[in-house]
């Protein structure tokens, strides 16, 4: 069994359980071809990772994927969790509420808020190293 994160999202009790390594590969290679590009503005003007970055991910998915590659991201997603301790039955339970919302952020959160951490700082140093000239001396 993976191991999994209990929320509540609503008054819902949500159990997510956190994907095995090869459907999460899967399913980060999706997110990162959506929100890869646009790493740097999920993060605050300083550099640093933004708290919020969940909610900006979750917003570039519907700004950037076809209603079909959004349907089945939605999906994966959502598939490995239970609802009150009921699994998801995806026409019955991801409407087009604040509760899926919520459940996607908590989802993405379960299983890559750490990854997305980690490519934020990195992105942040790297930018900072790009940032940075060297000042060659005039010569009089």
């Amino acid at each position: 069994m993976y191991e999994k994160v209990e929320v509540t999202i609503r008054g819902k009790q949500v159990e997510i359980f956190k994907f095995g390594a090869v459907e999460g590969w899967k399913i980060m290679r999706k997110i990162m071809a959506v929100v890869g590009p646009t790493m740097t503005t999920l993060s605050k003007s300083d550099g640093e990772p933004d708290e919020d970055m969940l909610s900006k991910a979750v917003s570039l998915f519907f700004d950037r994927l076809s209603e079909k590659e959004l349907i089945q991201l939605l999906k994966s997603l959502t598939s490995s969790c239970t609802i009150d301790g009921a699994k998801v039955i995806f026409d019955r339970d991801i409407g087009v509420n604040g509760f899926t919302i919520e459940l996607v952020k908590a989802v993405l959160g379960a299983n890559f808020e750490e990854f997305f951490t980690e490519v934020q700082g990195l992105m942040a140093d790297s930018l900072d190293e790009n940032n940075k000239k060297e000042v060659t001396p005039i010569k009089a």
